[in-house]
């Protein structure tokens, strides 16, 4: 528990470090420069403790029930930082709506004490009270924005039975994010005062920084945070990586809480047309799509707008090799029983940064033919939410909103059908389903027994199969010699290249990729990273053959490297052998990500 609380206010510290920042920094400071009571940046970084751990609990227990998306709760907490603008802006209207209500409020509850506090002590108290009320509102906008790691966290919140443990894991969180805020606040105010020009226009500062506090809200409303900060992403991807880091040790961690009855759920076995299919009790409901960053194929849907459907959630990323052999399967489902009540929604969680850009998805979609919708799951919310730790995953939700069945990885085609069946044929006296379909779609059959090469990552993150003999200098130009001798199952850079997170750059010109594999079919996942470069394939030293080429290996035994995707290199279809891929370069700019094989 303590490694967890642990990794909760580290990952609540870097959300100070996140883009998102750039948004709500000057609303922490127009809310706290230029104020008598030197109190309130406290009230504001308590406000927004509390308000975070609170707000982040109620929040993923309010939009699994009810379906209240994010953006709802976002508005709601803009609208009140807009009235704490204005309030800056118009003090005196502000006194005269508070001071009508102060009289209301002591005819219904009338005080005993009728002590005249002086103004000096009203305008302090107000200070902190409404700066409390400004970080109780900040930390409602911030929980959509605050990123994966809180994302494991709350997924706890539904999960974890002792609710006691969950606040404190929030807590710890929302500390991590206030202690650095409250440097800021009270670095604004320590400017203010030190500065006597400034110190003598206190009113005009509060009105500016109202001015401030509603520009910062209107950048939210209007969704500038998100622009920037994905791009920044992009231009900082070491931050990602290390929010990654962190967000794999969570999951670790919130896996490891887990009690064995969660690891373990009710079954039942239901009829089928062919047999009993056993299917998951009706109690655990499904979680609301969050978080997304964008719909292909539809207008965004709501789980809780489907009910009276069968859903099936498809999480999938489009250059995993074994997510697009389920394609074909999962298309002719969505054609088959379209009509019939069946909703496919393929959720698009990103392994790879190139990944992440939407346009690159719409292109994937539109090669692989899909009609059904798409959305993007950048950051991992909707994963997060259903605890998911798969590419591919299904999870088939019935008519009442409840996980009925889940699979991980390719396979049981036909199972999964019988059971889609089922659940449409749920609620009515009598139905006329199509014939099945899996048997007869046309897809790549693969006997994962027979293969002895895993999937091998190139980028130093994750490598674990690099048999170069000069170590790697992470994210610098580096030499690497063809060695003598190749090891099984082990690759090698060959040329000048560049080692980073995820991948491996070639920098300059006449460069070599070697591994050493057993499988029937080997790709490669590739970026031209804006050029159109080619690349010779060799097979055991040799220019590879017609009849074992892959589908991208053109007939003169090159592959031509430009989108950013999965390349089919080779396909020995049945023929499951031990041989030695090269791939030669002749210009500089391709960027390779990971080997699979089928």
């Amino acid at each position: 528990m303590l490694s967890l609380l642990f990794i909760a206010f580290i990952g609540g510290f870097l959300t100070i470090a996140a883009p998102c920042i750039l948004a709500v920094l000057p609303i922490i400071l127009g809310s706290t420069i230029g104020h008598q009571s030197k109190f309130r940046p406290i009230a504001i970084v308590v406000g927004l403790t509390l308000s975070f751990t609170g707000f982040g609990i109620l929040f993923t227990y309010v939009t699994n029930l009810f379906g209240i998306s994010s953006e709802t709760l976002r508005t709601v907490a803009l609208l009140f930082l807009a009235i704490f603008g204005l309030a800056l802006i118009f003090p005196g209207v502000f006194e005269k709506v508070i001071f009508e209500l102060q009289q209301f409020a002591k005819k219904l509850l009338p005080t005993k004490d009728p002590a005249i506090k002086s103004s000096g002590e009203t305008l302090k108290e107000k200070g902190v009270m409404d700066g409390f009320l400004v970080g109780a509102s900040l930390g409602l906008v911030w929980v959509p924005c605050a990123g994966p790691i809180l994302g494991a966290i709350l997924t706890l919140a539904v999960t974890q039975a002792d609710l006691g443990k969950t606040v404190l894991l929030m807590l710890f969180y929302s500390l991590g994010a206030g202690i650095p805020m409250l440097t800021i606040a009270y670095g604004g105010n320590l400017v203010i005062n030190k500065l006597k020009f400034l110190k003598q226009r206190g009113e005009q500062i509060k009105k500016l920084s109202g001015i401030v506090l509603l520009v910062g809200v209107a950048f939210i409303a209007l969704g500038l945070d998100v622009k920037i900060q994905t791009a920044l992403y992009s231009v900082f991807p070491q931050f990602t990586k290390f929010e990654e880091k962190l967000l794999q040790q969570t999951s670790g961690e919130l896996g490891s809480q887990k009690s064995a009855e969660q690891n373990s759920p009710a079954q039942t076995n239901v009829s089928s047309e062919a047999g009993n299919i056993p299917l998951l009790e009706p109690t655990q409901k499904a979680p609301e799509l969050t978080g997304n960053q964008g719909w292909v194929n539809s207008e965004p849907l709501k789980l809780s707008d489907l009910k009276g459907k069968v859903v099936i959630i498809d999480f999938w990323t489009y250059s995993c090799i074994n997510c697009i052999r389920t394609l074909p399967y999962i298309s002719t489902w969505h054609k088959t029983y379209k009509d019939e009540g069946l909703v496919i929604i393929g959720v698009h969680t990103p392994e790879f940064p190139f990944e992440k850009d939407l346009n690159n998805v719409k292109k994937a979609i539109k090669d692989y033919g899909i009609e059904y919708p798409v959305v993007q799951d950048n950051e991992f919310k909707t994963w997060l939410a259903y605890d998911n730790h798969y590419w591919p995953a299904k999870y088939i939700i019935d008519k009442n909103g409840f996980i009925r069945y889940t699979h991980f990885g390719e396979g049981q085609y036909e199972e999964t059908e019988k059971v889609i069946r089922q659940l449409l044929a749920e609620g009515k006296a009598s139905s006329t389903m199509p014939e099945e379909k899996s048997s007869s779609v046309q897809a790549d059959n693969v006997d994962f027994r027979k293969i002895e090469t895993r999937e091998t990552y190139i980028g130093y993150e994750r490598e674990e199969a690099q048999g170069n003999k000069e170590a790697i200098i992470a994210d610098k130009e580096q030499t690497f010699k063809e060695p003598a001798q190749i090891e099984t199952d082990m690759f090698y850079l060959v040329g000048k290249w560049i080692v980073g997170p995820d991948s491996a750059k070639l920098s300059a010109k006449n460069g070599k990729i070697i591994i050493n594999y057993k499988a029937s079919q080997a790709n490669l996942v590739m970026n031209g990273n804006g050029k159109t470069l080619k690349a010779r394939v060799l097979l055991d030293g040799k220019l590879i053959a017609p009849g074992i080429r892959g589908a991208d290996v053109a007939a003169d035994g090159t592959v031509t490297i430009k989108d950013a995707k999965l390349y089919s290199l080779v396909d020995t279809k049945d023929q499951y052998e031990r041989h030695t891929l090269t791939l030669e370069f002749s210009d500089s700019g391709v960027e390779a990500f990971a080997f699979t094989f089928g």
